[in-house]
């Protein structure tokens, strides 16, 4: 099939749906030589690898449909693998096998784990991909996703399951800040329209967070600080946005009416 569709002559109109199926059997059977070496046939080598092997199979699908796209070359290819990769990562990651709910190993080292690398890494190829909103959004839910688990694992070690602790929800709500902050503030200073609207939304979502469901877990003194920390963080952030937007546009330089006239 292969040497049919490197002769452009062959096939006819039947050629794209043959490339179509030869890619698609191409993919299967590399992911099914992937799964070879780990080998993993038992519930405690599931527990131990289990992650670690899904995580690379997905970055390697992520990767090679970011090298695709940014070289401009198959884009239809490079749009599968993407594709693909993103439905491993929200099918089998976040949803029916997220280590927080079955036990897998991702790693005791903060940071620099597998929960976290593989948001990370995931967010990094859709964020350096030519500018799309389906794929800059999808890059913001990794980011974001990629702070959770940077909190979760700091907290629980290796195995994320387990129960919210007090210290855990505190972190989530800090690390959420962080991100919003720092979109928001790229968001100014690069003129980054829907950065600057992500880092507002994330923003708000976090302020809900802390009156609806941090401050509930505090008592007298401490929830009346907390509030008056958030309350000065928002006065000090409106007042630095509402700044930031005042500038004036430099004026333009007059080196464009100069050439006209010459």
């Amino acid at each position: 099939m292969l040497v049919l569709l490197l002769d452009p002559r062959q096939l006819g109109r039947a050629r794209r749906f043959v490339g179509s199926l030869a890619i698609g059997v191409g993919i299967l059977l590399l992911y099914a030589l992937a799964k070879q070496p780990l080998a993993i046939a038992t519930p405690e080598r599931f527990a131990a690898i289990g992650f670690v092997e899904r995580a690379l199979l997905t970055q390697a699908c992520l990767a090679a449909g970011w090298y695709l796209l940014r070289s401009r070359r198959f884009p239809s290819l490079a749009t599968v693998l993407l594709g693909l990769g993103l439905l491993r990562l929200v099918w089998f990651d976040l949803l029916i096998l997220n280590p927080a709910i079955e036990a897998q190993a991702v790693g005791g080292i903060p940071l620099f784990n597998a929960a976290v690398l593989h948001a990370a890494l995931a967010a990094f190829w859709l964020w350096t991909l030519p500018a799309k909103q389906a794929w800059r959004a999808g890059a913001a839910l990794l980011t974001i996703a990629a702070a959770l688990a940077l909190v979760r694992q700091a907290t629980h070690g290796s195995l994320l399951t387990g129960p919210v602790t007090t210290l855990e929800n505190g972190g989530y709500s800090a690390v959420l800040l962080g991100v919003a902050l720092f979109w928001l503030w790229r968001g100014i200073t690069a003129a980054v329209h829907d950065l600057r609207i992500a880092g507002l939304a994330l923003l708000t979502l976090v302020t809900f967070k802390v009156f609806l469901v941090d401050a509930a877990a505090l008592d007298g003194l401490l929830r009346i600080l907390s509030f008056l920390a958030l309350g000065i963080a928002l006065i000090g952030i409106s007042w630095a946005y509402s700044r930031f937007l005042a500038r004036p546009a430099a004026p333009p330089t007059e080196e464009p009416q100069a050439l006209a006239k010459a």
